[in-house]
């Protein structure tokens, strides 16, 4: 798998299936949609392989950087701009908005997350 898109720090907004018609309209800025969620101060990284795109989002817990949500895409808004939101369409139905957000990282382990070291183990939804 190669690293397309690694966004630190980030903002997210994550919202569960079925909730908007067009995945594309989730942005950051706006109220976050009925059961979705807000995150800020995250790592964002898109992956890609042969067979599709995977998004991972990782944030600091007591004990370092921990993976939060990690599944295979089925569709992915790039805007072309990591200032800009972008949107991820899982295989599940799940929208992921991302974009990077101008901050201070001062004090994050966030910044030595990588993807290929062994995680905790994430049950893809999809397989």
């Amino acid at each position: 798998m190669k690293i397309i898109h690694d966004f630190f720090p980030a903002t997210v907004v994550a919202v569960p299936p079925n909730v908007v018609d067009d995945f594309t309209t989730v942005t950051t800025a706006v109220k976050v949609p009925s059961g979705g969620r807000y995150l800020e101060r995250v790592r964002v990284i898109v992956m890609k392989d042969d067979d599709s795109h995977v998004v991972m989002v990782a944030a600091d817990a007591n004990d370092g950087p921990r993976l939060i949500f990690s599944e295979r895409l089925s569709d992915l808004n790039w805007s072309g701009d990591k200032k800009l939101d972008s949107q991820a369409l899982t295989r599940s139905g799940k929208i992921i908005s991302f974009k990077h957000v101008p901050g201070c990282t001062c004090g994050s382990r966030l910044r030595s997350f990588s993807p290929y070291k062994t995680m905790d183990s994430i049950k893809d939804p999809t397989e």
